[in-house]
């Protein structure tokens, strides 16, 4: 007997993997990354020193020391993987709604199809709602220092970041200092999804026969 899944049952699944990977690998690309830029400052280096070696190390550290202080690509990433895990949201919410033009909250859905979510559940909306959605429209549309702090969201924000470990506002400006907040959002927006997807009929067929004992 073979297991198929729905369609739509498996693209919230597979998406859930393949971003789930994405966030967990980014460590160990970023250090790669860093390591090659390394080893270009060293070959820069020895080409302006042309063998002096107290050159070589005043302009080695030179452009090192600068590495850290202007390495933008781990805050650019872990915004852009909240961003994405949004999306993900926002995408087979689209699916579960069909050929809606414009999709109301899963919400709706639910109680148009008279599917009751427990606790655990509307904890998962709650969350994307008033934590994900309004971090994420900040990254999208006002993540400026020039005009956070006018933002009419600001306040919502700064209570967000004050409730976690994970999120901070500096100068007007969002920053993520992990993935936590990604990854906790993937997980739940999954958890939902899912449930959904199968009071919906979504769900997984067995095909085939069953073997002989």
């Amino acid at each position: 007997m073979i297991a198929v899944p729905h369609p739509t049952k498996r693209f919230i699944d597979d998406e859930r993997t393949f971003l789930e990977f994405l966030i967990q690998q980014y460590p160990k690309l970023h250090d790669e990354w860093k390591a090659k830029t390394l080893k270009e400052f060293e070959k820069q280096a020895d080409e302006v020193a042309e063998g002096d070696e107290e050159v070589r190390l005043d302009v080695y550290h030179s452009l090192a020391s600068g590495l850290d202080e202007y390495d933008s690509a781990a805050d650019t990433f872990h915004s852009a993987m909240l961003i994405m895990v949004y999306s993900y949201y926002e995408t087979v919410v689209h699916l579960l709604y069909q050929k809606a033009k414009r999709v109301p909250p899963l919400a709706k859905l639910c109680e148009a199809n008279h599917i009751k979510l427990d606790k655990e559940r509307q904890d998962d909306l709650n969350f994307l709602y008033n934590v994900i959605l309004p971090v994420r429209n900040h990254f999208v549309h006002n993540n400026r220092p020039d005009t956070a702090e006018d933002s009419k969201e600001m306040e919502q924000l700064k209570a967000i970041c004050q409730a976690r470990q994970d999120l901070d506002v500096n100068d007007g400006r969002l920053t993520l200092t992990d993935d936590t907040l990604s990854l906790e959002a993937l997980k739940r927006a999954h958890r939902t999804l899912s449930y959904v997807a199968e009071k919906l009929g979504y769900t997984t067929k067995h095909i085939g026969k069953t073997p002989n004992k």
